[in-house]
């Protein structure tokens, strides 16, 4: 589960070109009946996916650990629109509403955290490839991301949130 955001704008052509070839490429694999044949769709199908997801039209932020929005005591549904109740509620998200989201984005105090908090929260920590420093770095950037992704979405008419 998580929030998926998405600038259907810039989306809509990526779809259009990618998705028959998503969808192709997993008929491909699905019929495959060797190891070789199935590895060159399966490669197929990531290429696809990763056009289909590329982050000047998406955004995702999973409802765990990795949440950024929890990160800055922020909620989706409380703070994205003021109307979303429902926590599988679909809305399209005006220019102006993105511009309001954002703005309680930047404003947010970004909280570094610890060792023990992620622990709780049942993430991978150690003290390498998984320390709490990597993970304040991860959400740093993926706060720069969603910020990024905001601007856009004002610059393209507003977003398709599905929280």
């Amino acid at each position: 589960m998580g929030a998926d955001l998405y600038i259907e704008k810039l989306r809509r052509p990526v779809k259009a070109e990618w998705q028959p070839k998503f969808d192709a490429a997993v008929s491909l694999r699905n019929a495959a009946t060797d190891e070789i044949a199935k590895s060159a769709a399966q490669k197929l199908i990531n290429e696809a996916y990763d056009h289909l997801h590329a982050d000047e039209h998406y955004f995702r932020d999973s409802y765990n650990a990795t949440s950024v929005l929890q990160r800055l005591g922020l909620s989706w549904w409380r703070d994205l629109e003021p109307d979303v109740h429902d926590e599988d509620a679909d809305i399209n998200v005006s220019p102006e509403a993105c511009r309001v989201f954002l703005e309680k984005i930047q404003s947010a105090e970004f909280v570094p955290i610890t060792r023990a908090e992620l622990e709780s929260r049942h993430a991978t920590v150690d003290d390498d490839e998984n320390s709490a420093e990597v993970w304040n770095k991860y959400f740093s950037e993926k706060r720069d991301r969603l910020v990024a992704f905001l601007k856009r979405a004002i610059e393209n008419g507003g977003m398709y949130a599905s929280c």
